[in-house]
């Protein structure tokens, strides 16, 4: 079983709701996040079918684009050919028309990055190291 967190309504009411902003001349994009149940690698049959149709819910009241996060590369692929808006992929592979990589994680900030992340760099060493010897200049009366 999945969890979609920004589709914690029913999805009649943010399709109503969507429509509702679109209609009043706001620019809507909308996301949401697949948060597979720990321990699993895929999602179900169901659970694709339902993310597939209220996708194209989401299309059909007025979104001008849809992100697609944390979800397997099949599912973005068949979402993303069904619907006549562009999807923008955070860690849902590479079928999506676009992509988003959160700056943090690509240039390796922190200690912990999201499992689809990439890191390029480790800046956040880079930093602590700096840091460090800056402390340890000033502590010595070296600065």
């Amino acid at each position: 079983m999945i969890r979609s967190s920004a589709l914690s309504l029913a999805l009649g009411y943010v399709a109503l709701g969507i429509t509702a902003l679109v209609l009043f001349a706001a620019p809507l994009w909308y996301a949401w996040r697949v948060t597979i149940q720990e321990g699993r690698n895929e999602i179900l049959q169901s659970d694709a079918q339902r993310l597939t149709e209220e996708a194209a819910a989401i299309a059909a009241a007025g979104a001008f684009m849809l992100v697609l996060e944390h979800i397997p590369d099949e599912l973005a692929r068949r979402i993303t050919a069904a619907l006549a808006i562009p999807t923008i992929g955070i860690g849902a592979g590479p079928a999506c028309d676009g992509q988003v990589l959160v700056i943090n994680d690509a240039i390796g900030l922190g200690e912990r990055w999201p499992p689809f992340s990439r890191q390029y760099a480790y800046a956040g060493r880079l930093i602590v190291e700096a840091a460090a010897t800056f402390a340890r200049q000033v502590r010595e009366r070296g600065y």
